[in-house]
């Protein structure tokens, strides 16, 4: 069973239509809108006289409660909480109508069963709080989630004196209501909740470097899920999810395409963790240097890092780490229409030369990507560009 809370009405409107909400006047209830708020230093009173056994009070349509039902839920009771006062003792106040609103009218005395108590209100300074809690079938109403959202539905409330009114306006009581509130208690089926399988991707690959002269010859990216527990303590069935492998420059698959969709695993409700397995070929481009492969699905995503070389390309030699040791003062270094090219270190330029005895002539810089303020060639502390 589930319960709303407490909520107070945000349209509060009175019918005191001349001999027909009772047999001649209804005398009207000022303060509407101290019902709207549960405070019983405020209250909606009748303005004058008051009610008497023949002059019941005018009736109160009260509604817009701002209820937000499940549309599926079924409606198992409705309370109604008011809280009453006579301010003047005569013969005494009791309610007259209390039943549910449920269409637009203002004037139709409600509907359904009359659910009013018998009891009398209290006198001031004390107060007495009306708790009505029904059925729909209590209360005579159908009522569905779309109802009582409704800005229509709500409660028809009137009071009537106890008093003979016959012997003149001393017998008038006056009523005050501080308060007029709802709630209401419904269940919603339960619905069964398969939840799916929880898993943890993780890729590695069987070496990582290729060869643009083998191009041929792949390494092996092996894309691995682990199956963990899920939030119902259940290692759950369901299926991998769908992971894609891409790269630029890289070949993937033995299609050798840049985007590559890993086939789904069916995962079994396994009793401990287990881990699920699929792999798949890359092979080299046409780029050698580092070269970036990327795995990612829903939950994940990994980039791995594959060194391309090119064993039949003798035209190039590897000069890093040269020191040199130089015999005679005269003696100089000149690196002179060397090519940099595929630099992406983040630190450091293509170059890092230092020393007094070097010169650099007619050197080529291409497709670097190099972070640092020297993109290019650092050269005894500055940037040079050739």
């Amino acid at each position: 069973m589930v319960s709303t809370e407490w909520r107070s009405p945000h349209t509060v409107k009175q019918d005191a239509r001349y001999k027909i909400v009772n047999g001649g006047t209804a005398n009207a209830w000022g303060g509407l809108d101290n019902l709207k708020t549960v405070d019983t230093s405020n209250w909606t009173y009748i303005i004058k006289n008051g009610t008497s056994d023949y002059r019941a009070s005018p009736v109160l349509y009260i509604n817009n409660f701002g209820f937000n039902i499940p549309s599926k839920a079924t409606i198992k009771k409705i309370i109604i909480e008011y809280k009453v006062q006579e301010q003047t003792l005569k013969a005494g106040i009791k309610t007259k109508t209390l039943k549910l609103k449920t269409g637009p009218s203002t004037t139709d005395w409600g509907v359904g069963e009359n659910k009013a108590p018998s009891t009398k209100w209290s006198v001031k300074p004390n107060w007495t709080t009306e708790t009505i809690s029904a059925t729909p079938s209590e209360w005579g109403v159908d009522l569905t989630p779309s109802t009582v959202n409704n800005s229509n539905f709500g409660v028809v409330l009137q009071c009537v004196g106890l008093s003979n009114g016959h012997k003149g306006y001393g017998s008038w009581s006056l009523p005050r209501i501080a308060y007029v509130r709802m709630k209401i208690e419904y269940t919603v089926a339960t619905e069964e909740i398969i939840e799916k399988s929880k898993l943890k991707t993780t890729a590695s690959l069987s070496a990582n470097t290729l060869d643009v002269a083998n191009e041929n010859t792949p390494v092996t990216l092996s894309i691995k899920y682990q199956h963990l527990i899920g939030a119902n303590k259940k290692y759950n069935a369901g299926e991998s999810p769908n992971t894609v492998v891409s790269s630029n420059t890289l070949r993937i698959g033995d299609a050798k395409r840049t985007t590559y969709t890993v086939p789904t695993v069916q995962i079994a409700e396994d009793k401990s963790s287990v881990t699920y397995t699929k792999t798949v070929n890359i092979y080299p481009g046409l780029l050698t240097g580092t070269q970036t492969i990327t795995i990612s699905n829903d939950d994940t995503t990994i980039n791995l890092a594959i060194n391309v070389i090119n064993s039949d390309d003798t035209s190039e030699e590897d000069i890093s780490n040269i020191t040199s040791k130089y015999e005679d003062e005269n003696q100089r270094m000149l690196l002179r229409s060397v090519t940099f090219n595929y630099n992406s270190s983040k630190v450091g330029g293509a170059m890092y030369l230092e020393g007094e005895k070097i010169q650099v002539k007619n050197c080529k810089f291409e497709s670097n990507t190099a972070s640092s303020k020297c993109k290019n060639i650092s050269l005894n502390g500055s940037c040079k560009d050739s």
